[in-house]
């Protein structure tokens, strides 16, 4: 709806990924009708205008030590410790980021730590066990725990 026309394959036409610019002007119904991103609508609008408006410098930003780019990305609308740590992971390439969300924490008391513990534990655990890799290690963890249903 918002992106650049691309081309059609298939007969499926597929469009680019809409720029912060776009996205900044986009009216939050329409995200939540016709993109169906629900709660996220005011959100992924308010948090497009600031990266439109210069908050983020990606070439500057992504040297950033990791805790100092977490806490950045904390300050955008609806940016929790999850999430900001998926950005650092996907977008950012900070292989040392080990998201933490329900699966993960179930896969790591499972497999490895073997008692309930906090969200806290299991990303120190991850951070002393699997080092630097520790977002490449949280992929296969993920991929295991909804393939074979850990904790449900």
């Amino acid at each position: 709806m918002y992106g650049d026309y691309l081309g059609e394959y298939r007969g499926r036409k597929y469009y680019s990924f809409p720029s912060p610019e776009k996205l900044s002007k986009a009216r939050p119904e329409d995200l939540r009708e016709k993109a169906r991103v629900g709660f996220r609508d005011k959100r992924i609008v308010e948090t497009s205008k600031l990266i439109n408006d210069g908050f983020f410098d990606f070439e500057e930003d992504i040297k950033m030590p990791t805790e100092d780019l977490r806490k950045k990305l904390q300050e955008l609308p609806g940016v929790g410790p999850k999430v900001a740590d998926c950005i650092l992971l996907f977008a950012f390439h900070k292989r040392e980021t080990f998201p933490v969300d329900v699966w993960i924490k179930r896969v790591m008391e499972f497999l490895f730590i073997k008692e309930e513990v906090p969200k806290k534990q299991i990303a120190a655990y991850a951070d002393k066990y699997f080092g630097e890799n520790a977002g490449y290690v949280q992929q296969y963890l993920f991929y295991y725990g909804r393939e074979n249903a850990i904790g449900k």
